[in-house]
C-alpha cells in the first residue's frame, strides 16, 4: 500500500474514495509535456510550410510576370519588325523615284562626266562647307601653332594645330557631323575630347576641352557649341584618317573656295559629283514640300 496514497473527495451526495498511484502526478506531467512537445513541434512544421508554400507562390507570381513580359515584348518586336519592313520597302521605292527624278547624266558618249571644279554652282559650294570642316573652331585665339599627334604612326605629311586661348573659350563645329567619339574624362595629352564624324570621309577632333555640353552619338550642325576649352585647345582636321594640309581647309571659305583644292589627298573631282547629285535631292525635297511638279537648282 506504500506505493499508493487515498484521494477522498466529499459532497452533497456523501464521499467517495479511490487509490491513486504514487507515481501518477509523474506520469500525467510527462504525458504532458508529450503532448506540448507534439504541439510545439507540428506548429513549428505548419509554420515552414506556410513559409514555404508563400516562397512558392512568390515565384510563381515572378515567373508569371517575367512571362507576360517577354510575351508583350515579343508581340512589340513583331510589330517593329512589320513596321520596319515597310519602311524599307518605301524607302526602296523613293530611292527609285529620286533615281528617275533626278536624272543625271553622269555619261555623255563614252567621255566620263567631269566636274568644273572652277564653275562651281553657289549651291554646291554652301553644301560642301557645310559638311566639309573649314575654318577655325574658336573665334578669337592668342596664338596658333602646328601641334604633332600622340600616333606612333605617321598620319601624313601634315601637322595638326594648337590654338593657345583663354580658358573656357566656346568651342564651335566647323562642320555639320555625327558626334563619333567623345571623352568626358582626360585622354593622355588630349585631355577631354570631341570627335565628329564629317562627310565624304572626313573627321574633326576638337581636344583639350575643359567642358563638353554636347551628348554622344548626336547631329551636330555647323557653328553649333560643343564646349569651352582649357588654355591650349588641340585641333585636327583628318581625311581618312590622315591629317589634311590645316591652312588651306581654315582658311577655306566661299570667298577662297579654290584655296582648297591644292590638297591632293582628297579627290575633289569624286567628292563634288556626290555633291551635285545631294544638292538636286534637296532641290527635289524643296520643291516637294512646295507641291511643285517640277525643280530647278539655283545655279
Amino acid at each position: 500500500m506504500a506505493d499508493k496514497f487515498m484521494l477522498t473527495i466529499i459532497d452533497e451526495n456523501g464521499s467517495r474514495q479511490w487509490r491513486v498511484p504514487r507515481n501518477a502526478k509523474k506520469h500525467a506531467l510527462i504525458a504532458v509535456a508529450v503532448v506540448l512537445m507534439v504541439l510545439l513541434g507540428g506548429g513549428l512544421i505548419l509554420s515552414y510550410l506556410v513559409h514555404r508554400v508563400s516562397g512558392l507562390t512568390l515565384d510563381k507570381n515572378i515567373i508569371q510576370a517575367n512571362y507576360q513580359n517577354l510575351y508583350n515584348k515579343n508581340s512589340t518586336l513583331a510589330q517593329e519588325i512589320i513596321q520596319k519592313n515597310r519602311e524599307i520597302a518605301l524607302v526602296t521605292h523613293k530611292i527609285k523615284d529620286l533615281e528617275s527624278i533626278l536624272k543625271v547624266e553622269k555619261m555623255k558618249g563614252n567621255k566620263i562626266y567631269k566636274v568644273a571644279l572652277d564653275a562651281l554652282s553657289k549651291a554646291n559650294k554652301t553644301l560642301a562647307l557645310a559638311l566639309i570642316p573649314n575654318g577655325e573652331p574658336v573665334k578669337s585665339y592668342h596664338a596658333k601653332l602646328k601641334a604633332n599627334t600622340l600616333h606612333k604612326k605617321s598620319l601624313g605629311p601634315y601637322s595638326a594645330y594648337n590654338f593657345s586661348v583663354a580658358v573656357n573659350t566656346p568651342v564651335y563645329a566647323c562642320a555639320s557631323g555625327v558626334v563619333d567619339l567623345l571623352l568626358q574624362h582626360n585622354f593622355r595629352d588630349y585631355g577631354k575630347l570631341i570627335r565628329l564624324e564629317n562627310a565624304f570621309g572626313f573627321t574633326s577632333i576638337y581636344a583639350r576641352l575643359n567642358s563638353i555640353v554636347i551628348k554622344p552619338h548626336t547631329f551636330v550642325q555647323k557653328g553649333e557649341l560643343l564646349g569651352y576649352s582649357s588654355a591650349s585647345l588641340h585641333y585636327e582636321i583628318r581625311f581618312l584618317g590622315r591629317i589634311v594640309d590645316m591652312p588651306l581647309f581654315m582658311d577655306w571659305s566661299l570667298e577662297n573656295f579654290s584655296v582648297v583644292f591644292q590638297d591632293e589627298q582628297v579627290d575633289w573631282q569624286n567628292l563634288f559629283y556626290s555633291i551635285e547629285d545631294m544638292v538636286q535631292v534637296q532641290g527635289y525635297k524643296k520643291a516637294q514640300a512646295q507641291g511643285l511638279g517640277e525643280f530647278s537648282v539655283a545655279q
